[in-house]
């Protein structure tokens, strides 16, 4: 009977121990997504993306709009105000400034609603050829994989990608030959808004 009993409370201990160990890991992992999230860069207006301006109890100022080329967006009363290089809030807090010399105390809201600056090319022999926005984290194979795969006469050996940096196109290989046997696994990068993906 003593016997079994500390098979009872050894048993007890292992499951413990375990539900210990797995309660710990997960909320080490937890931990650790929430550290990633909170890393992420916040979002950059730029050209072409789509914006909802609201403003509180001022249904006049209330506009869909979009980015023009110089960078700005125009509303009636304050003009045109520079959008590109502010986050949504930022440009919020720059109409309640522009706003708060025409209204009392306004409250503004900034939606993206359209995210048309955050995009890339495929062209060349590819079989869908075109721009794809760039709505989520993506790496190379999976922009090919998106576009409907290679042509039939594609060269697998030289897929470029050209990347704009500071002011500068640089020129990045990928063999695709080479990356399904396994090897230059590091050669599949994610893909940057405004790159252009050449197939041969």
């Amino acid at each position: 009977m003593v016997a079994k009993r500390h098979g009872y409370f050894f048993s007890f201990f292992v499951c413990f121990l375990i539900t210990f160990t797995v309660l710990g890991n997960i909320q080490a992992l937890a931990e650790e997504s929430t550290e990633k999230e909170v890393s992420l860069p916040e979002y950059l207006i730029d050209v072409g993306d789509a914006l909802e301006i609201n403003v509180w109890r001022e249904e006049e100022f209330i506009r869909q709009v979009f980015v023009r080329l110089d960078g700005r967006i125009s509303l009636p009363l304050i003009g045109d105000v520079m959008a590109a290089g502010k986050t949504p809030m930022g440009l919020a807090k720059t109409l309640e400034e522009k706003l708060g010399e025409i209204i009392e105390e306004p409250s503004v809201t900034v939606i993206l609603t359209a995210s048309n600056s955050r995009v890339y090319y495929m062209v060349g022999n590819i079989n869908g050829p075109g721009a794809f926005p760039l709505n989520t984290p993506i790496n190379l194979l999976q922009a090919i994989a998106r576009a409907g795969g290679l042509g039939e006469w594609a060269d697998k050996d030289q897929i470029m990608i050209v990347r704009r940096t500071s002011g500068k196109d640089e020129m990045i290989f990928f063999d695709y030959k080479a990356f399904v046997k396994g090897k230059d696994l590091s050669k599949n990068i994610m893909i940057e808004y405004g790159d252009t993906i050449i197939f041969f």
